[in-house]
C-alpha cells in the first residue's frame, strides 16, 4: 500500500524549491543545473518513501524491451501531435504569436545547451535522461498514480496523473504531447505493473528529445 502523506509533503516542497530556487537561477547554468537536480532529487526521495514498501519495480528484460518500443513510438507521437498542435494554434492565434510561445518553452533548455560551460549540457543530458525519467516515475506513476487508483478507477486514475504530470511541466505548446506521453507511461505501468518500464520508455524518449534539440541547434 502506498504511504500516502509523502504525497502532499512531495508537492509543497517541489513548489518550495521553485519559488526559491528562481533567484538562484539568475546567477549563471550551474545554478539552474542545481535547482532542476534538488527538485528532481526531492521528488524521488517523496516517491520513494510512498511506495519502498511495494513490490512495484524489478529488473525483466521483458519490460526493457517494451519499454525502449514505447519510448520510440512515443517520441514518433509526440512529434506528430506537437505538429498538429502548432498549425492548430497557428490557424487560431497566428503563427508569430505561436512561433513566440515555443521559442519561449525552448528557451530554458537552449541557453542551457549553448552555456559557455562546456560541462552544462553533459549536466544537463543527466538531468533530462536519468533525473526527469527516475524521479517523474517513481512519483508520478508510483506514488501519485498508484494513490489514485485506491480512491477512483484505473482510466481515470491514469488521466488524473498525465493531466498533473503536464501541468507541472508549464508548456502550452507541447502540453497535449506531455499529457497523451503520461497516459502512455501510465498504461506501461498498469499493464506490467513494474516501474522499470515506464523507466526505460521515459528515458528513451528523452534521449531523442535531448538529440533533436542538439541537432537543431548544430551543436555537433
Amino acid at each position: 500500500m502506498v504511504n500516502k502523506q509523502w504525497i502532499p509533503i512531495a508537492i509543497c516542497g517541489w513548489f518550495v524549491l521553485n519559488v526559491f530556487g528562481v533567484p538562484f537561477t539568475a546567477q549563471g547554468s550551474n545554478w539552474v543545473l542545481l535547482s532542476i537536480f534538488l527538485q528532481q532529487l526531492w521528488l524521488f526521495f517523496c516517491g520513494w518513501m510512498a511506495i519502498n514498501k511495494m513490490s512495484i519495480f524489478s529488473w525483466n528484460i521483458g519490460d526493457v524491451i517494451v519499454g525502449i518500443v514505447a519510448g520510440l513510438a512515443m517520441f514518433i507521437l509526440n512529434g506528430l501531435v506537437g505538429y498538429g498542435t502548432v498549425a492548430g494554434l497557428s490557424v487560431v492565434y497566428g503563427t508569430e504569436t505561436v512561433t513566440q510561445w515555443l521559442a519561449q518553452e525552448r528557451a530554458g533548455v537552449e541557453s542551457l545547451l549553448t552555456s559557455a560551460d562546456q560541462n552544462t549540457p553533459w549536466g544537463l543530458f543527466f538531468l533530462v535522461t536519468l533525473g526527469a525519467s527516475l524521479s517523474e516515475e517513481v512519483f508520478f506513476r508510483g506514488a501519485w498514480l498508484n494513490s489514485l487508483n485506491t480512491v477512483v478507477s484505473q482510466k481515470l486514475a491514469v488521466i488524473l496523473t498525465a493531466l498533473f504530470f503536464a501541468a507541472v511541466h508549464f508548456y502550452i505548446i507541447q502540453f497535449l504531447p506531455v499529457f497523451l506521453s503520461g497516459i502512455i507511461l501510465g498504461a506501461l505501468f498498469i499493464r506490467k505493473k513494474n516501474l522499470l518500464c515506464p523507466i526505460i520508455a521515459h528515458i528513451v524518449v528523452n534521449i531523442l528529445v535531448f538529440v533533436l534539440y542538439v541537432k537543431s541547434l548544430a551543436l555537433f
